[in-house]
C-alpha cells in the first residue's frame, strides 16, 4: 500500500479503530506496505481489535496461540477466542474449534460436539465446513454413517467449486457409495478436482487410466502421476518409480524440461521433485533447489514450502533456519498454508 494509506492505516489503528487495528495486524504478518514482517506486532495488533469485539481479530489471535506464532502457543486461550468469534457468527471460526474437538487439540476429544461446530458453518455456507460434514457422515465420526447425506453435502461444496469435495463427490460416484455407481462421472468430479490442484484427484485419475479395459491410457497414468507427484503423494512417486512405466516416465521428463526451460513454475517444480527423489533421473538435491528457487521467485506457494523445508533440515542446501523461516512464512502467504504452519509450529514459531 502507499505510504500514505500506510500512515493513516497506523493512525487510525492507535486511535481505536477495530478494522484498522486488524488490518495493521495483517500488514505486520504478511510484511505488507513496506514493513517488516514481524509476527508479535501482527498479534499484539488483532489481540486489540479482538478485545474490542472484531470477530476475524479473535479467530487470527486463536490460530496464533495454537500454533504459537508471534506468541506462546496457549491452546486454552486460542479456544476461549474461537468460542467469542464462532458465537459471534463468524464461520471460519466454528470449523477451528470444530476441528480442536475433532482431533484432541488442547481439549477432550469431543466428535459430535466438532460435528455440532462444523454443521453450523456449513449451515451458513462455508463451503470447507460443508465438506467436513460430508466427511464425518462418510466415516460416521460424531454423527451415524450416511453415505446420501455425505453426497449431499459434497455436491453443496463441490458446485461452489471446493476441490476436496469435488474429489470425493468424484470418488463416490466411482465406487457406488451412498449413489449409483457411474465411473464415468466419478472421473468427470475428479478431472475438476484436479485442475484445482486437489493432489490426491491426479492420483485417482492416473490409477484409473491405469485399469485394464478400452479406456486404459499409460500416458495419462503418468502424466497425473506426475502431479501428484509433484505436490508430494507418496503413492504416486512409487507408480512412477516402476520401470514399466520408464518410457512413458522418459517422454514425461522432457516435456516438463521444455515447459521448465520457458518459465513454467508448475515444470519447475515438478522437476525440483524429480531430481530430489532421483526420478527418472540421477539424484540431485542441490539441482533441486535451484529449479524450487526458480518457481518460488515466479510465486509458486509449493517451491517456496519446499526450499523451506530444504533449509531446515539441511537437503540440497546448507541448514539454515532463518532462510527455512522465511521461505515458510512466505509460502503461507502465498495460499501453501497448513503445512507450512506445521513446520513453523516445529521450529518454536513465530520469531521474525
Amino acid at each position: 500500500m502507499p505510504i500514505p494509506q500506510l500512515e493513516e492505516l497506523i493512525r487510525n489503528a492507535e486511535m481505536g479503530h477495530p478494522e484498522s487495528m486488524f488490518q495493521l495486524g495483517e500488514a505486520y504478518c504478511h510484511g505488507l506496505g513496506g514493513i517488516r514482517r514481524d509476527q508479535g506486532q501482527a498479534v499484539s495488533w488483532w489481540r486489540r481489535a479482538a478485545e474490542v469485539g472484531l470477530p476475524k481479530a479473535m479467530n487470527n489471535l486463536a490460530l496464533a496461540l495454537a500454533h504459537g506464532l508471534g506468541v506462546a502457543a496457549n491452546i486454552k486461550e486460542a479456544m476461549f477466542w474461537w468460542g467469542l468469534a464462532a458465537e459471534a457468527g463468524l464461520s471460519e471460526a466454528m470449523v477451528n474449534i470444530g476441528s480442536s474437538f475433532y482431533r484432541g487439540n488442547g481439549v477432550t476429544e469431543d466428535k459430535p460436539r466438532a460435528f455440532y461446530w462444523w454443521l453450523k458453518a456449513a449451515g451458513q455456507g462455508y463451503v470447507d465446513a460443508m465438506v467436513l460434514v460430508g466427511n464425518a457422515y462418510a466415516r460416521g465420526q460424531g454423527i451415524g454413517e450416511d453415505w446420501e447425506q455425505a453426497v449431499v453435502w459434497w455436491l453443496g461444496a463441490a458446485e461452489k467449486g471446493q476441490p476436496e469435495a469435488m474429489f470425493c463427490l468424484g470418488t463416490a460416484y466411482f465406487k457406488g457409495l451412498g449413489v449409483g455407481e457411474d465411473r464415468a462421472l466419478g472421473i468427470h468430479w475428479w478431472q475438476k478436482s484436479a485442475e484445482r490442484g486437489w493432489a490426491m484427484a491426479w492420483l485417482f485419475l492416473g490409477n484409473a487410466f491405469c485399469q485394464p479395459g478400452a479406456g486404459a491410457d499409460i500416458r495419462k497414468s503418468v502424466k497425473c502421476w506426475s502431479r501428484a507427484a509433484l505436490r508430494g503423494v507418496p503413492e504416486a512417486l512409487d507408480n512412477l518409480r516402476n520401470p514399466v512405466f520408464g518410457y512413458e516416465l522418459a517422454d514425461e521428463l522432457e516435456n516438463w524440461r521444455r515447459l521448465a526451460a520457458g518459465g513454467d513454475t508448475e515444470a519447475q517444480m515438478f522437476l525440483g521433485q524429480a531430481l530430489f527423489n532421483g526420478l527418472g533421473t540421477p539424484e540431485d538435491k542441490a539441482g533441486a533447489t535451484e529449479w524450487w528457487h526458480k518457481a518460488a521467485g515466479r510465486g509458486n506457494s509449493q517451491a517456496m514450502l519446499r526450499l523451506g523445508i530444504a533449509f531446515q533440515e539441511g537437503q540440497g542446501v546448507e541448514r539454515d533456519l532463518r532462510q527455512a523461516f522465511g521461505w515458510l512464512v512466505q509460502a503461507i502467504r502465498f495460499g501453501a498454508g497448513p503445512e507450512a504452519l506445521e513446520r513453523l509450529k516445529g521450529m518454536g514459531g513465530g520469531q521474525a
